[in-house]
């Protein structure tokens, strides 16, 4: 697999920041057991913040401005529908095989009569949209998540679901474009569009005044947990036998679960991701992007 130079150049980029937080950050870890390098990853975060503030979100309100919304959702669906190969392997590797099936189905009739995806005929006709990636896999597979990170650029993520990082990056149909300008192109209107579609829940997050680190790191982690039960976690204090079911899934890592039975009581939250989780595909932080329309917090 070899990835494309602009792939490349993200990397380095977010390797570079990702290091200088890691020596103003070291000295002190957090105690959260789910964030223990919060301090370095809120510095990576502000970053991120600062970057999207000035560039990914002025970009973003021009698009929709400009943008029709007929044309916006088109785009939405062509990304969405570039996704989907990749999405119905992992649903086979997670022995999903009614998504599987669906995914291809959704694949076939989108591509050939929806104008490459621009066109959602699949949904019309009942075919549900499938959403999954190789971090999710890992976790059904019993891979724990690590600790949380926030990384440059690309935004929240674990250890684990770095996974889908690289996956993206190499197998996307964007990132195997020969020509330079095209793919930077397509890079580009897929992180705008994206973005475009966060900026009502941002102004429901901003109209709020809590700590937006927190809440993205909640929603974050229940959101991760929640897709690998189907919806469905087990209480933390629980023990479940394992369920044979093709669709679902038989028992996460115990470490995940420990992690997010330490966090507070959010059920669902707007997240703003700015640049992250879209730049190249990420798609575990634009699903957590786009999650969350309402804030529930249970007292």
């Amino acid at each position: 697999m070899i990835w494309p130079a602009s792939a490349a150049r993200w990397l380095r980029v977010a390797a570079a920041v990702l290091a200088l937080a890691l020596a103003s950050g070291c000295a002190s870890l957090g105690s959260n057991p789910a964030d223990p390098l919060e301090p370095i990853n809120r510095k990576v975060f502000a970053f991120n913040d600062a970057v999207d503030r000035a560039v990914t979100k002025p970009i973003a309100k021009g698009y929709q401005a400009v943008v029709p919304e007929p044309v916006r959702t088109c785009v939405g669906n062509v990304f969405y529908n570039m996704s989907v190969p990749l999405t119905a392997v992992n649903n086979l590797l997670q022995g999903k095989v009614i998504s599987f099936c669906q995914d291809v189905t959704r694949f076939t009739l989108n591509t050939l009569f929806g104008f490459g995806g621009c066109v959602d005929i699949a949904t019309e006709l009942g075919i549900e949209r499938n959403r999954t990636d190789i971090g999710e896999t890992l976790g059904r597979w019993g891979v724990p998540p690590g600790p949380y990170l926030v990384l440059p650029i690309f935004g929240p993520s674990t250890v684990r679901d770095t996974t889908t990082l690289l996956a993206d990056l190499g197998y996307n149909p964007i990132t195997q474009i020969n020509d330079d300008n095209a793919r930077l192109t397509l890079i580009v209107l897929r992180a705008v569009d994206t973005r475009a579609s966060l900026l009502r829940a941002e102004q429901l997050l901003d109209s709020m005044g809590i700590d937006k680190y927190n809440a993205i790191r909640t929603v974050y982690l229940q959101q991760r947990l929640n897709a690998i039960y189907d919806g469905n976690p087990p209480d933390p204090d629980e023990e479940k036998p394992a369920s044979k079911s093709k669709d679902k899934t038989s028992q996460a890592p115990q470490r995940e679960r420990m992690l997010t039975s330490e966090l507070p009581s959010v059920l669902v939250v707007p997240v703003k991701a700015g640049v992250a989780g879209v730049a190249d595909g990420n798609t575990s932080g634009a699903r957590a992007g786009t999650a969350g329309m309402t804030l529930l917090s249970q007292q």
